[in-house]
């Protein structure tokens, strides 16, 4: 919640990333807007993080080990989160 602009996806998607490294590819980002963009999250990546994905494989793993959960409303969201230890 906040005004846009303030890095709000951005922090998101830096800790996407970095759980990503962490978590070896066992990440789950959870777009409540529709609006995400894999292509952002490999920006950032690079940006932040050249010496781990640096390579095109980095973010090809990067792009496929980040699952995302996309609820249309509460109870969807209740039952995405049910079944995320089927998708992890």
């Amino acid at each position: 919640v906040g005004c846009s602009g303030l890095g709000k996806t951005q922090f998101c998607c830096t800790a996407a990333v970095l759980n990503h490294y962490v978590q070896r590819g066992r990440t789950v980002y959870v777009d409540t807007e529709n609006a995400f963009q894999p292509q952002r999250l490999c920006q950032i990546a690079t940006a932040r993080f050249p010496h781990l994905y640096g390579t095109s494989e980095a973010l090809k793993d990067l792009a496929t080990g980040v699952s995302v959960l996309a609820p249309k409303d509460a109870q969807d969201f209740l039952q995405q989160l049910d079944a995320l230890e089927e998708l992890i």
